[in-house]
């Protein structure tokens, strides 16, 4: 039985807090339809996502190694929600009393990147990254854990998801 994740919905905004926990984080998700896993052009779509979700994410780095940067991490991504649907998803640990400041600037560089794109650089330096981790996923393929092998077959099965570097 499939159980869609509902999409259309207002703005929700959720605060938990947790006394064990001693660092604040932020998340922001947005929801969106799934996108298709099964043919070459949804394939390419995947891998332009993955190299934007890089790039934006290198972006949100290079701000926190600034002194005056409101987080101490953020990180951008595009991720499955399940069979039905998936996510933008942005998460910041954002300094002592700097969770608004660390939000606006997360939401700045994603308005930035939507508006100007990403530098040739940005770009070259995603490239060099996920060539760098297919090659280590090539060469330590017989490695990967049971568990974690296994949850990619059941996706290739079930939802079509490629397996490129399977052999």
């Amino acid at each position: 039985v499939e159980s869609p994740i509902p999409i259309d919905h207002p703005t929700i905004v959720t605060v938990v807090t947790d006394p064990e926990m001693p660092q604040t984080m932020l998340q922001v998700v947005a929801k969106m339809p799934k996108q298709g896993e099964t043919t070459r052009a949804d394939y390419r779509r995947f891998v332009v996502s993955n190299l934007a979700s890089q790039m934006l994410s290198m972006r949100l780095m290079d701000l926190a190694d600034e002194p005056d940067a409101p987080f101490q991490f953020a990180q951008g991504s595009t991720d499955s929600l399940g069979r039905t649907a998936d996510a933008v998803q942005l998460f910041a640990a954002p300094k002592a009393g700097k969770s608004l400041d660390a939000l606006r600037a997360m939401l700045t560089e994603v308005k930035r990147a939507t508006e100007r794109g990403f530098t040739r650089g940005e770009l070259d330096r995603a490239i060099a990254s996920t060539i760098s981790n297919l090659e280590r996923d090539s060469k330590e393929g017989d490695k990967m854990e049971g568990g974690e092998l296994a949850a990619e077959t059941v996706r290739n099965f079930l939802e079509g998801e490629q397996m490129p570097d399977r052999k």
